[in-house]
């Protein structure tokens, strides 16, 4: 069996609902599951863009829920969350960043992702409020 077919149903229409929602059928999501992702057991998903080719892998912790949950459904929008501002993080990644001297570099790198992570925590979070009314 194919990590993808291990991911449940529920997990695979939800996505396709917010990727027509969000304006994201262009994008090929692909879908997998990993015990552990990054050797961290506390990260729930993670998002891999190849923005060029319109194409996100997103890997689950293999013990996402055989049913619908909160958390994992705000955890999925977080993910969605990132292929729909892909395109704006591939200009400060690759147009941006790479201008400026490398200890520079080291430094804006991190101050995007601590600046990105919380916009996108808040997008997500605000849109499944959104959806639950």
């Amino acid at each position: 069996m194919s990590a993808e077919t291990a991911v449940p149903q529920w997990v695979h229409d939800y996505v396709k609902d917010w990727r027509d929602r969000l304006l994201l059928t262009p994008w090929k999501i692909r879908l997998r599951l990993q015990d552990i992702i990054d050797g961290d057991e506390n990260i729930l998903a993670q998002v891999h863009l190849f923005q060029e080719v319109q194409t996100a892998n997103i890997t689950f912790r293999g013990d996402i829920s055989p049913e619908p949950s909160d958390e994992w459904q705000q955890t999925i929008l977080h993910e969605l969350m990132h292929v729909r501002l892909a395109e704006v993080s591939e200009f400060v990644r690759d147009d941006i960043i790479p201008e400026l001297g490398p200890t520079a570099e080291r430094v804006a790198q991190a101050a995007f992702r601590r600046a990105l992570e919380p916009a996108v925590e808040g997008l997500a979070h605000v849109l499944w409020a959104l959806a639950q009314e």
